[in-house]
Parts: C-alpha cells; structure tokens; sequence
C-alpha cells in the first residue's frame, strides 16, 4: 500500500511500464498502417510473430528499415495513433470503472457508518467519495483544494469519508478514532478530519490525535473505548475490502459523479475538471 504520486498517476514505475507498452503498441499499430499503404490485399502478406502483416518477398530486416524510414517521414502517424489509444483506453477504463461502481454500489454510496458532509445526497448535484490516510502527503495537498472547493458550493456537493489507513500505525489509530467519533460525535467527525488533514506534518504519535479528541470536548476515554470495538474494526475492514475490491491500491483516491480517480488532482482547474467530468 502506498500514497499515489499527484497528478493523477499511481507509481512511477507502474506509469513507466505503462509508458513502455504503450510505446510498443504506438510502434507497432503505426507500422501496421504504414504497412496497409504498401499492402493493398491481405492476400499478399503474411503475418510475423509480432502479429503485424509482412509483404511476400521482404525479409523482417528490410521490413524494419522501411518502417522506420516511414515514421521519421510521416512522425504525425505517431501521434494520430498515440491520440487514438489513448482515447480507446480512456474509454475502457470508464467502462470497467463503471462496472466496479455498480458491482459495489452499495458499500459505496449507502453505508451509514460513513462520515459525510455538505448538501444531501438526494439534493447534491455532485457526489464525492474519498479513500484517504490521514498520513498522506497528497491527499493532505488535496484537501486544500477541496475545502475551498466545497466553500464556494456548499449546496452543490454529497461528500462521503472513507477510512483506508494503510501507510503507519499513527494512521491507522487516527482511523479507529474516527470512526468511533463518527458513531458517537457524529457532528465532530469532519471538524476532527479537517483538523487532521490540514496539519502540514504526520501525526507523530498517539498523543498528537488523543490530544486534538480532548481539544474538541469529546470524552477521550468513551472514545477509545469504542475505538477498540469490533463495530470499527469491522468498518475498518470493510473498508478495506472495498478498496481491494474497486482496484485501489494507495491514496488518494476518489470516486466522483460515477468515475474512479486513482491519484491526486493538483490544481483547482483541474478538479473542477474532474467534478465536470470534462478532465
């Protein structure tokens, strides 16, 4: 488990392999339509390994010279091909997405055991569900933005917490308490995880979260108590098998107007981009 890097990308090797693959592809589907214009019959190719059609009569290496000549003649095929498996991912991507979203529906938009903020859900124009750790330095960047956001929409936006602790035992306490002030504090819960996730710094022991659950009038001992029950545990766990569930592997992590955002948003532009479904 870990935190996503910003930008809306996970890993940097992940992306780098992706890059990789994607490469290979671009190279290989701009050699098949190159190959198309000297190929007008299918009847007068053969296929290679690399399941691209070879004229009778070539050898691979003089295939390869001609491809390779062509591309730095015609470089625009590069980036007609690049555009167009993008779109095709991207597309691919939001139907998969949406299957995972409706095999889940449930865990994710009706579980009352989840914090929750700004207009009803019934009324809001935009739904918002965040998988965060209140130990990730990105998600922390985000919320910056999403405050402000949720600022200048206060009627516009249903935002649902969900609690995936994953990356230090300090988060995962700050977790189960929460969870526990959900439960009994209810109208505490977003003044605690707005306290958290603003601090520019991790939490650095478990003092740090007992001290900011007196600071907010609750009773730390009732708390803790509860924090230690099975009912957050179990919701702890839940959680988690949702995330496993939906693909999510680190955080942030969001689930916006019915898409699946792995990754954090950097810019105010470009979450509202993203609530408008035009990123």
């Amino acid at each position: 488990m870990r935190e996503f890097d910003p930008g809306l990308t996970e890993q940097a090797g992940y992306q780098e392999v992706r890059m990789k693959r994607l490469s290979k592809t671009v190279l290989a589907a701009a050699a098949g339509i190159m190959l198309a214009t000297l190929v007008p019959s299918a009847s007068a190719a053969d296929a290679t390994g690399a399941g691209i059609l070879r004229p009778s009569g070539f050898s691979k290496e003089e295939i390869e010279t001609i491809v390779h000549d062509y591309l730095l003649d015609h470089p625009e095929v590069i980036l007609e091909v690049t555009q167009k498996l993008k779109a095709d991912q991207g597309e691919y991507q939001a139907r998969a997405d949406k299957k995972l979203i409706e095999s889940q529906y449930d865990a994710i938009f009706s579980d009352n055991r989840d914090g929750t903020s700004g207009a009803p859900a019934d009324k809001a124009k935009t739904v918002i569900v965040e998988f965060f750790d209140y130990d990730c330095g990105y998600c922390k960047k985000t919320k910056q933005l999403i405050l402000k956001y949720l600022q200048k929409h206060p009627s516009d936006v249903h935002y649902i917490y969900k609690e995936f602790p994953i990356l230090s035992d300090e988060s995962v306490y700050a977790a189960r308490i929460a969870m526990a002030i959900q439960r009994l504090y209810p109208n505490k819960y977003v003044i605690y995880h707005n306290e958290l996730m603003t601090r520019a710094d991790k939490i650095q022991n478990t003092k740090e979260v007992d001290d900011l659950v007196t600071k907010l009038g609750m009773d730390l001992s009732k708390i803790k108590t509860e924090a230690d029950g099975d009912y957050v545990a179990k919701k702890i766990m839940d959680n988690e098998r949702l995330a496993h569930n939906m693909g999510l592997t680190g955080t942030p992590a969001y689930i916006i107007n019915g898409r699946v955002i792995r990754g954090a948003p950097t810019s105010m532009y470009q979450l509202e981009k993203l609530i408008s479904g035009s990123y």
